[in-house]
This record gives C-alpha cells, structure tokens and sequence, in this order.
C-alpha cells in the first residue's frame, strides 16, 4: 500500500480543528496493526517506534517523532514516561487519532458542561450513569472488541472483559483532566439529590459490564428507586487533583 506520511504539522491541524474530538477514533486499524507487529507493539523507545514504522510501511522524520513522544510524554493521562520511552502502541494511536483525549464523549456529556459538587461524600451516581459508560464502551467496539491494554499487551479487548483500569484510562481521565472535575460532576444533569447513598467497595479488575449488573441487582434486591438511589465510587467521585491525594468523604 501507500506509505503513510505523518508530518506533526497535520496532526496539530487536526485537533486544533477538533476533527479529532468529533470523529470515531478508528480502533480497528490500529488493532490489526498491534496485531501485525507482535511483541514489538508494547516496546518503548526511539528504535523501537523507528522498526514499527518500517514494518508498518510509515514515514516520518526524525523530528516529527521526537515532537510527538514529547507530547506524549507530557500528557499525564497517557504514557507518563520519559518522551524517549513513549511505547509504540501510544505512537500509533496518537498518529491514527485513537488515543484516550480523542475520542467524542458527546454521548456521556452532551452539554460539555460540569456541575460543581463540592462535598465528595456527596458525588454519587444514579445507576443510569453507570449503564450509560456501559453503552458508551459498546458503541466504539468493533466485532466485540475495543480498544489496547499496554499493560497486558491486548491488542483489542473482548467487551466482556472490559475493566475498570481500561474505563478509568480511556474514559474517565481524558474526560476530567481538563477542568479538574470528577467524573460525577461532568455527567451529572439531575436536580433532585439521591435520598440514598451506597458506598461501593469493589475490585478495578472487575468487569464493567458485571459491576454495573450488580448496582442493578443490588436495587433490585432492596426494592429500592434507581431515580432516587445513588452508588458512590472512587473512580467516579474524586476528581484528577483529589486521586492522587486519595481523598476520603467528610
């Protein structure tokens, strides 16, 4: 095929012009090119971004690499590493508009708009929310899959098996990171206050799908009211700045 030309000039165009931010990301490329390149896909490093694309037929110049691994780098929701030890897989989907911050979460907040709530005891989420994150993740999947785990070295993961550590990566800090809002804040539209609060304490590894089939039942089993009942947890109520803290309710 062609070879693809990367210039950083275009791909700063692009977002600038927020073509990025409106257009599904497109995973399927990217995951039969991690595919394509095997082991060497979770490999950091100049060289090893230099054999991905000779491989992958892509040209580029040296310093339109080392612009895109310093933007990379710099970026602490993505590889937090040295811009010299930007793995090939974050390259790649940055070049090919697939990273977390580029995809279009209209569909989660569709005003782009956050509604301050001061008290972290109080961010809690109707279940609703939950299963909205649910539908968002089944609608950037492509035959049952989605997007890559650098840390397992999954080129596209099975729907199912879709995690917290993937949802929190993907969705929920590229989706907080700019204003400093905790994910219940961004979401939240709803003007009446939950008349109950649940704490939830549960494993990151889970799978999303089964957690959020497990606030339901847990309503289902209490008889309680999803417009009224709320869960609270860490990864939706702290905000980028509280995370690291580990702040608690008070």
């Amino acid at each position: 095929g062609c070879p693809l030309s990367v210039p950083v000039s275009a791909v700063a165009m692009a977002l600038r012009q927020g073509t990025a931010g409106k257009v599904q990301p497109p995973f399927p490329e990217l995951t039969s090119h991690l595919q394509r390149l095997g082991d060497l896909a979770w490999r950091p490093g100049v060289e090893a971004l230099r054999e991905a694309c000779k491989q992958l037929d892509i040209s580029y110049e040296e310093s339109d690499i080392t612009a895109i691994c310093s933007e990379l780098a710099g970026n602490t929701f993505e590889t937090q590493v040295e811009p010299l030890e930007v793995p090939v897989c974050d390259f790649l989907a940055y070049i090919l508009h697939a990273t977390p911050c580029q995809q279009n979460f209209e569909k989660l907040n569709p005003s782009e708009n956050a509604t301050a709530i001061h008290r972290v005891d109080e961010r809690g989420l109707f279940l609703h929310y939950y299963q909205a994150l649910v539908r968002f993740v089944e609608g950037v999947s492509c035959n049952g899959c989605v997007w890559y785990d650098q840390q397992q070295r999954l080129p596209s993961i099975p729907l199912e098996e879709v995690n917290i550590y993937q949802v929190n990566h993907w969705i929920i800090e590229p989706l907080t990171s700019k204003e400093d809002f905790s994910f219940t804040e961004v979401v939240t539209v709803d003007s009446c206050a939950p008349k109950q609060m649940w704490f939830i304490s549960h494993w990151w590894g889970e799978a999303m799908s089964t957690f959020v089939q497990c606030l339901a039942k847990h309503l289902d089993i209490r008889r309680m009211s999803a417009d009224r009942t709320a869960d609270w947890t860490a990864w939706t109520a702290l905000g980028p700045g509280e995370r690291s803290g580990e702040a608690l309710p008070t």
